[in-house]
Order: structure tokens, then C-alpha cells, then sequence
């Protein structure tokens, strides 16, 4: 839509004699994630870009070194904010992909990214007023499907990448699995 304007305008503004309209945009497929306006202009981590994919795409395209099935066992007692999210204990019922020989780990539940993305971020106030926003722990007992990144010897999980114990999600995220391996063409 954008498009024709643009070349409506440019051709008044111009002299042109004929406009001729540009082809229809191309409807996104089901998975496809499209930015915001504002997300395209301040730049966008890969949770901002997959926020709203299923299990299976997730599974299938967001970086992870190790896939569980696991239930929360202990939370990290001091309140959790997106500067300092809850750190919870996981035991491990059934490894996906990846490789662990331990039948529980600890995993810092990260936040949604913040978009600030200019200047110093912990200078601006919005930074501060995202990094001070309380963040919830998972709770005890509760099962998830969970894709880690190991760092500095500890497992992480970004927010888009922990779902429900369901059996719907285990087969979404064991699909999206089988396509990492798949040759690309």
C-alpha cells in the first residue's frame, strides 16, 4: 500500500503522465513473523523476530544447545526483575537433543529482551523502567518443554523458548527438531 502512495506522490510531484500500480504485496505464510514498524526501526533480537512462532518453528530455527522435557524443582528465593531473573532448578526427564548426563540443572528464566538499542541503554529510561519490572518465576511442579543455551557453564532459557509439558508441544517441538536436521536447499 505504502508503495503505490510513494509512487503517486513521486510522479505528481514529477510530471508523470501514467502511474502504474505495483504487483500486490505477497501474504505472509503461517509462520512467517513480520516486524513492527517500530521493532524494524530500533532493530530487533532473534526473541522480537520469532516472538508468536509455534513450538515446532522455535524448535526448528532459534539457536539452543540442549532440548529437555523437565519439572521445575526449586526457584530462587530473592524477587526476580528483568535485570535479575529467577534462577530455577530442573530435573530432567527426557533429552530431546543435545547431550547432558545430569539429572538436574540449573536454568536462569531469562525476560523478553528490551528494544533499546541506542546510545547507553542503561542510561535511558526506558531501560531502567524494563530492567526494574518484576519478572515471574516458574512454579514449583511445573513441567516444560525447555530449549537451553549453555553459557559460562550454566543453562539458559529465553523467554519464547519454554512451553507447557503437552503432548501437542512435545510433538511441535520434536517436528521442528527433525527439520534442523533436514538438508537446506
Amino acid at each position: 500500500m505504502r508503495r503505490i502512495a510513494f509512487v503517486t506522490i513521486c510522479c505528481i510531484a514529477f510530471g508523470c503522465e501514467r502511474v502504474a500500480e505495483s504487483p500486490p504485496e505477497p501474504s505472509p505464510a503461517p509462520d512467517t513473523v513480520l516486524a513492527t514498524e517500530e521493532q524494524a526501526s530500533a532493530g530487533m533480537s532473534l526473541e522480537h523476530f520469532y516472538s508468536g512462532s509455534s513450538p515446532a518453528m522455535i524448535a526448528a530455527e532459534f539457536p539452543h544447545d540442549l532440548v529437555i522435557t523437565g519439572e521445575v524443582t526449586s526457584v530462587s528465593d530473592t524477587p526476580a526483575t528483568n535485570e535479575k531473573p529467577p534462577v530455577a532448578t530442573v530435573r530432567v526427564d527426557r533429552i530431546l537433543a543435545g547431550e547432558s548426563s545430569k539429572k538436574e540443572i540449573r536454568v536462569v528464566w531469562e525476560p523478553f529482551p528490551h528494544d533499546v538499542d541506542w546510545g547507553v541503554p542503561e542510561k535511558e529510561p526506558r531501560y531502567l523502567a524494563w530492567a526494574k519490572t518484576p519478572l515471574a518465576a516458574p512454579k514449583i511442579g511445573e513441567q516444560f518443554v525447555l530449549l537451553l543455551s549453555a553459557q559460562e557453564g550454566r543453562y539458559s532459557c529465553a523467554s519464547i523458548a519454554r512451553f507447557s509439558l503437552t503432548p501437542e508441544n512435545v510433538k511441535q517441538v520434536e517436528n521442528g527438531l527433525s527439520k534442523r536436521d533436514e538438508p537446506k536447499q
